[in-house]
C-alpha cells in the first residue's frame, strides 16, 4: 500500500500562525499601542522559537502595527487618526511612482507573477481567507517594487 508522502512543516506557517495571533490581539486591543513586544516572551508563551516570531514581527511592521526601534525593541504602533492619514498619504504618492517605474520595466515573467498573485487573491477572496489575502497583496506590491528597478522602494 503506497503511504502519503508528508511535507515538511515550514517555519513559514508557524510565523503565520504567530501573525495572526498578535495581529488578532493587538486589532481586539488586547496589546493595546504602544505595548512593548518581547521575542523571548512571545516565543514562550506560544510554543514556538523565536525566528517566527520575528518573522512574524517583520510582518506586523510592513503593515504599520508595530514599529522597531534598533535597541529599543518592538512596540504596538501608537498612532493618531492624523498621522496615519499623514503615512497613506506619503504611501500613495510611492505606490504610484512605483507602478510608473515598474510599467517602464515590465518583462513577460514580471506579468505572469502579478497576474498569479491578481488569481490567488481572488481565490482567496472566494474563500474568505482575509489574512491570507492581505499577505498575497503585499507579495503582489514586492513584486512592484522589485520590477520598478528602484532599490529604495524596493
Amino acid at each position: 500500500m503506497p503511504t502519503k508522502q508528508l511535507k515538511p512543516i515550514r517555519t513559514l506557517s508557524k510565523s503565520r500562525g504567530v501573525f495572526e495571533e498578535l495581529r488578532q490581539a493587538i486589532c481586539s486591543g488586547d496589546l493595546a499601542p504602544g505595548t512593548p513586544l518581547r521575542e523571548a516572551h512571545i516565543a514562550k508563551q506560544l510554543n514556538v522559537s523565536q525566528v517566527p516570531v520575528r518573522e512574524a514581527l517583520l510582518q506586523l511592521e510592513h503593515l504599520g502595527l508595530v514599529v522597531r526601534v534598533q535597541d529599543r525593541g518592538t512596540t504596538v504602533t501608537k498612532l493618531t487618526r492624523r498621522e496615519i492619514q499623514q503615512m497613506m498619504e506619503v504611501r500613495r504618492y510611492l505606490e504610484l511612482m512605483a507602478f510608473h517605474l515598474a510599467a517602464k520595466h515590465l518583462t513577460d515573467d514580471v506579468v505572469l507573477e502579478l497576474k498569479r498573485h491578481l488569481r490567488r487573491m481572488q481565490e482567496m477572496v472566494a474563500d474568505g481567507d482575509h489574512f491570507a489575502v492581505a499577505e498575497e497583496d503585499f507579495a503582489f506590491h514586492r513584486t512592484v517594487w522589485r520590477a520598478s528597478g528602484n532599490e529604495v522602494l524596493e
